[in-house]
């Protein structure tokens, strides 16, 4: 378990990291061949298109199980991404999600049956997402994303003071 500066660094730097995802200005894949848990379901939502594997693989978000309060951040990068009642459920309850339910929840965009099909099929998702018009892409990106983002900044503010109390206060 990480705690102190440590901690603190990895919080602050995985939320960061979610940020230049939500903004990059080409379109971002992402390939998930197995679990995304806590931060990894974090950076997962923070992708254009997200594939996952058929499996007995889990997407949660745990904090509240292991007695963490959702940082503000994470619930806005959540929100943009996952429906509203999965949203709920995996903010107040830490439910566990799966490729089986993956798509219908928000938690990726398609699930591939065997992980020997995950990379062919996302690169060839992300040939055919080269063809778009890059600037047409950033700007729309922008646009769709900007209110998101400055939540998600604005959560990672209130954040990182709560954070300092429970990490860098003695």
């Amino acid at each position: 378990t990480a705690s102190g500066q440590p901690a603190f660094d990895m919080l602050n730097g995985g939320i960061e990291l979610a940020i230049r995802l939500l903004s990059f200005p080409s379109p971002v894949i992402i390939a998930c061949p197995g679990h995304a848990i806590a931060m990894g379901v974090f950076l997962l939502q923070s992708c254009d298109y997200r594939i996952g594997v058929a499996g007995n693989y889990k997407y949660l978000a745990n904090e509240v199980a292991i007695g963490m309060t959702m940082p503000h951040s994470t619930i806005e990068i959540l929100r943009q991404r996952i429906t509203p009642a999965a949203l709920s459920r995996a903010v107040l309850l830490a439910e566990t999600f799966t490729p089986e339910n993956g798509v219908e929840t928000g938690f990726v965009d398609r699930v591939v049956t065997t992980e020997a099909e995950l990379m062919p099929v996302a690169l060839e998702f992300a040939k055919s997402s080269s063809a778009l018009n890059a600037a047409a892409h950033s700007a729309s990106k922008n646009r769709l994303r900007g209110d998101v983002l400055a939540a998600i900044r604005a959560g990672l503010t209130k954040d990182i003071q709560d954070w300092k109390k429970l990490f860098l206060t003695s």
